[in-house]
């Protein structure tokens, strides 16, 4: 009698299930233990995967908690060392304040989808190309916690907080 094996996904195949870079997936998974190692190639089992999803999921534990606007995320992530270059700048031609974080304002991270980061995007760099959006725009996004953080003074796996 022969027992079936679980099915084993490639790192690229796992980022792709949860929607998110190989890269934050690898951090995550290293950092919480939940794959497998050989050589340069990173594996993970239905339960790896699983175990990643979880670590990276942000329940909100208290009645009292509220949710985070983006300008705070964006803060924490700039106080706790990371690039704010994209996030807000003074634009050099008339001294305007410019960025995501003019363009969010205040809203709340979870009304941040797909659609309102596209909409940021082409707002933001109408003429760009795609390239461009994605080092300007979605990474930032990510970085700064957009995704990730769900309440005041709580952050997810060290990992999935700073996907990059």
């Amino acid at each position: 009698m022969t027992s079936r094996l679980p099915r084993i996904w490639t790192a690229a195949e796992a980022a792709e299930h949860l929607r998110i870079t190989s890269r934050a997936l690898i951090k995550i998974a290293k950092a919480t233990g939940n794959c497998s190692v050989q050589g340069r190639n990173v594996i993970l089992s239905e339960a790896d995967i699983n175990a990643v999803w979880e670590s990276m999921r942000c329940p909100l534990n208290s009645s009292s908690a509220r949710l985070v606007t983006f300008n705070e995320a964006a803060a924490s992530y700039i106080e706790q060392g990371g690039d704010g270059r994209f996030i807000l700048y003074v634009r050099k031609t008339d001294g305007a304040h410019c960025g995501l974080a003019v363009h969010f304002m205040n809203c709340r991270l979870n009304t941040i989808n797909q659609g309102t980061l596209d909409d940021a995007a082409h707002t933001l760099y109408p003429n760009a190309s795609p390239e461009t959006l994605n080092r300007q725009c979605y990474t930032r996004s990510l970085q700064s916690g957009i995704m990730r953080l769900a309440t005041v003074g709580r952050t997810c796996a060290s990992g999935a907080a700073r996907a990059s």
